[in-house]
């Protein structure tokens, strides 16, 4: 099953919180490929010098470096760059636990958990998976959910916000 296929499959909400994660990767995404862009061309020109060398014995040689002061530029864009790929697995990472979380790890959590209740001595653990399996199934996706209403209110449903880099292209 490709990933796609996974999210519509999915309970309703489960699916709108993994179209939410997905929706905030796709804005991380478009954000990382700008940062990429812009830091590849201030590397190039953080690294551009000016080298006047001497024919004459004992060829001295002076190195002039004009746009020295984009490397901080750069660097620091290189920072924001490697938290964003990071930002991105973690949300792609969220999304497939959503997916395992409905299909596999609350069943068993429920189950066992209704098991566990019926012993006396286990009656604690087993209400105390049921609280689990009910809490990852239901409150964890809810509140992406929120923040998928949250989203939609507030960005009139234009979800995925682009920078263009396109001008450093030319």
């Amino acid at each position: 099953i490709e990933a796609g296929e996974d999210i519509a499959q999915a309970p309703c909400h489960i699916n709108v919180a993994q179209q939410y994660l997905q929706i905030m990767y796709e804005n991380v995404y478009h954000e990382a490929r700008d940062m990429l862009i812009v830091g590849t061309w201030l590397a190039m020109a953080a690294q551009f010098n000016i080298t006047l060398e001497l024919l004459a014995p004992p060829w001295p040689s002076v190195t002039f470096v004009p746009f020295a002061a984009l490397n901080m530029v750069y660097e620091t864009i290189a920072i924001v760059f490697d938290m964003l790929v990071k930002i991105m697995v973690i949300l792609k990472l969220q999304i497939y636990f959503m997916s395992y979380t409905w299909r596999a790890l609350f069943p068993v959590l429920l189950v066992l958990g209704v098991i566990l209740r019926t012993f006396f001595f286990t009656r604690k653990l087993g209400g105390l998976l049921i609280a689990i399996a009910m809490g990852i199934y239901l409150a964890f996706p809810l509140t992406y959910v929120l923040g998928f209403y949250v989203l939609q209110g507030t960005s009139a449903s234009t979800y995925v916000v682009l920078l263009d880099s396109r001008v450093f292209e030319q």
